[in-house]
This record gives structure tokens, sequence and C-alpha cells, in this order.
């Protein structure tokens, strides 16, 4: 987790402040980085649930780990966005293969604060993550970023390996084309049909968007606005992820009180005041305290869906 924080701070830095690029070549890779999880995301997940979730998860591990070595190599902008591409289709299989197995180790009423404790974990790799990569960069350049992140999947495959992963209901390993669409097919009917589900998706597409748009822009925010640097583009970075982690020490420990829905609409509610308020008052003060914000918000919005996905979804979908 560690090194997808740092690999992402460093090309933005790279892009932005080394090859002085624009909003239109910073969107293209967040595009590049997105796309995969728009449009290979779901048929995806219909894989993972016919596959093995921890072979899924090292083999997605060790795909990432050789290609963000091939970053170290990449000199333009179309190599990058291909990279990126390429490693976000790898990721795109990690994340449904992760949400199968966490209900075969987590009983259904803890689930809430496993979830919540998995943000926790990855926010303190958040914050530290700007600290870290600026030192690398300082001490041994900026490929070093990306040997690290190499280094880091490299890792999270061994250390899956070790886990002993229960055995849940699984489907047939049959891959008939057809079949396969039907059970896509079969998961979107419920995802509109239920108005659980409908809630879920409409609330993780809002954060997700406007997470995604401030992600893109935030270094050219930044560079054009704030007039500074990447030491403020890493401080924005780390106060996101210390505010996703109060919300998810908040959540872990006071979360089962409330339904989940209670949460996510609180959460949707503190992302929208924290990018007003970086708008309306461009102030290097103001962004950095709405930054702190916009995290704790996404936290409550994804830790609460993730929590009704994982306990709500019919084992077969």
């Amino acid at each position: 987790m560690l090194g997808d924080y740092i690999v992402a701070f460093a090309v933005q830095v790279a892009v932005v402040f080394r090859m002085h690029g624009t909003p239109a070549d910073m969107a293209g890779v967040f595009i590049a980085s997105l796309l995969p999880a728009a449009v290979l995301g779901p048929m995806a997940g219909v894989f993972a649930d016919r596959w093995n979730p921890r072979g899924t998860m090292i083999a997605s591990d060790a795909i990432r780990a050789v290609l963000i070595v091939l970053l170290a190599f990449a000199g333009n902008l179309p190599q990058i966005y291909v990279i990126s591409f390429l490693v976000s289709c790898a990721s795109s299989f990690f994340t449904p293969a992760r949400t199968i197995a966490t209900p075969l180790l987590v009983p259904p009423e803890k689930l809430m604060q496993a979830a919540a404790m998995m943000h926790q974990a990855m926010q303190l790799m958040r914050i530290a993550s700007p600290a870290v990569a600026a030192a690398l960069v300082r001490a041994l350049g900026e490929r070093a970023c990306y040997w690290t992140d190499s280094a880091s999947f490299a890792f999270s495959a061994l250390m899956i390996a070790t886990i002993d992963l229960p055995v849940g209901p699984r489907r047939s390993q049959t891959m008939r084309a057809r079949m396969l669409f039907t059970e896509f097919t079969d998961g979107l009917r419920f995802l509109f049909t239920d108005q659980r589900f409908s809630f879920i998706a409409v609330s993780m597409t809002a954060a997700t968007f406007a997470t995604g748009c401030f992600a893109a822009l935030a270094s050219l925010y930044v560079r054009d606005v704030l007039h500074d640097g990447a030491s403020v583009l890493g401080a924005i970075s780390s106060l996101i992820g210390l505010g996703t982690l109060a919300g998810s020490t908040l959540l872990a420990r006071w979360g089962a009180r409330k339904e989940p829905a209670h949460w996510i609409g609180l959460g949707m509610a503190a992302v929208g005041a924290s990018i007003l308020l970086m708008a309306a008052f461009q102030m290097r003060l103001i962004a950095l305290a709405a930054s702190a914000g916009l995290g704790f918000g996404v936290a409550m919005v994804m830790t609460g869906c993730t929590a009704l996905l994982q306990g709500k979804t019919p084992p077969e979908l």
C-alpha cells in the first residue's frame, strides 16, 4: 500500500513539475489509471468470483511489481499512460478478490470495524508516503520511488501467500461466454433494482468523482492557484490521508452505533463542503484544512459502502 501512494506522488511531481504538464496531461494520467476500473472492473468481478481469491491477489501484485519497474524507464507521457493503464487492469482483479476474501476471514458483525481498520492502514500509508517519496527523490532520485513501489507489491504478494484463507461457496470454473455475460447482467440488474445497492452505487460514484477530479488537479491547483511546489502538494496529500485516518478511526470505534447509510450521508456532506471551501477561498491554510475534511468525508463514505456491500450482498452475487 505504501508503494501505491509513493508512485502516484512521483508521477504527479514528474508530470507537473518536471515535464511542466498541462491540465490535459495530468487528466490523461488519471483517465488511464481509472478507465480499466470502470470498464474492466465489473467483468473482473465475475472472474474473481470463480478464481481462488488468494491466488488472484498474489498474481495481481506480482504483475504490478513488474509493470511498475517499467515506469522507471518511461521517458514520455504516452509511455506513462500505457503503463498506468496496465497497472490499473491488474488492480481491477485485486479489488474484487479482496472483497470476496474479507467476509471469509471476518464474521458479519465485525465487517464495519474491519472495513474501517483497512482504511486506517491505507491512510497511515498515505500520510507517510509523501514524506518518504520526497526523501527518496532527494537522496536517490525519482526512479527510487518506482523501485520502492515495485518492492512493496512483491512484499504484499509474499504476505498474502502466508494467509490461510477459508474456502467459501465457489462458482463453477466453467468460463462460457454466455454464462459470464448472464452473471454480469444479473449483477447489474440486482444493483439497479435493489434500493440499498442503488444507493451504494450513487454514493460511491459521487464520492469517487469528486475525489478523482481533485486528485487529477491537485498538483495543478498547487502550482497555478496556490503558486507553491511539491512540498505543499505533499502536505495536502498527507492531510487527506490524516483526515481519512481520523474518519476510519471514528467508524472503527463507533460505527456500529449507527446504520452505514447514516455515515455515508455525513461523509458526502463533508466531501462537498471541503471542495467548496477550496474553490471559494484560494488560500494555502484553507486548502490544507479542507484537505483533511475531504479525507474525513471520503473515509465515512467508502467505509460505510464497503460494509454494506460485504454484509448485504447475496453470496451468489
